[in-house]
């Protein structure tokens, strides 16, 4: 645009607008990041206007969002029309927007990862497994786990996965693998010792369970899916240490007293 003034700017001031501070901090920083392409492109068509005028005194200045300055959305408008492609760049002088802009490196790894992402869970959502996630995390194969994790210790980590997954030592999975005799719960004796049975219907954890209850609220029922829940893992936790079911296999479970202010 300014080459195309047909005027004389030696010993005039030039202040090009703009709102992006990143695009201010890239080209005062001389090292490479991402579009740094365009950054490069910028210096050179800087350096030919100083060239053709000597005394031009050019210069950036950060507005915010472009309040008050004349043309902008002009400007705005014809910077969309030049995103859209070459075919809206081909009587541009600027060399830059007459090919196509490579794509970004940043961006085409986002969108693979996006993709492989999307295809991991509609192949999952297929498969036998996702009933059973579904109901303890609804957003499976999407997840939270690792950040509920990160907060526990590795035996709570532990058992949490166990729980979720169904491969946990209770009788029932126990049996399954003749590693018991008999899959009946060896609590109460009533029927076989399920995730579903030992956590919400063993009478021999009537106390445990009704503290539990307590604990989530009266807005809260007592379902599978609190194993997927990070606001529920610490009073599920202390169910889990307080009924002693899993004290020889993992050990003391019960949570750290700071959670109580996490």
């Amino acid at each position: 645009m300014l080459q195309k003034l047909g005027q004389d700017l030696n010993g005039k001031d030039i202040i090009v607008a703009t709102d992006n501070q990143a695009t201010l901090r890239a080209y005062s920083a001389r090292k490479s990041t991402p579009g740094g392409y365009l950054i490069e492109d910028m210096r050179n068509l800087f350096n030919v206007i100083a060239k053709k005028w000597p005394r031009v005194r050019l210069k950036f200045q950060w507005v915010p969002g472009h309040e008050g300055i004349e043309g902008n959305e002009k400007a705005d408008t014809e910077a969309r029309r030049a995103t859209e492609g070459e075919h809206r760049n081909r009587r541009n002088e600027h060399h830059c927007l007459l090919k196509k802009l490579p794509a970004s490196k940043s961006a085409t790894k986002q969108h693979l990862k996006k993709k492989v992402q999307e295809e991991h869970e509609k192949d999952f959502r297929k498969s036998p497994r996702y009933e059973r996630a579904a109901r303890i995390d609804p957003k499976a194969p999407t997840t939270n786990f690792l950040k509920i994790a990160a907060k526990l210790t590795r035996s709570q980590a532990s058992i949490l996965v166990q729980l979720r997954t169904g491969h946990v030592p209770l009788q029932a999975y126990l049996h399954r693998f003749k590693l018991v005799d008999t899959p009946i719960c060896p609590s109460c004796g009533t029927e076989p010792e399920s995730i579903t049975h030992y956590m919400l219907y063993c009478a021999t954890y009537t106390t445990q369970r009704r503290r539990l209850r307590r604990s989530l609220g009266r807005d809260k029922s007592l379902g599978l899916e609190i194993l997927g829940e990070e606001k529920t893992m610490k009073p599920l936790m202390v169910y889990i240490n307080d009924t002693k079911r899993f004290e020889a296999s993992h050990g003391e479970l019960q949570p750290a007293e700071q959670d109580d202010e996490g």
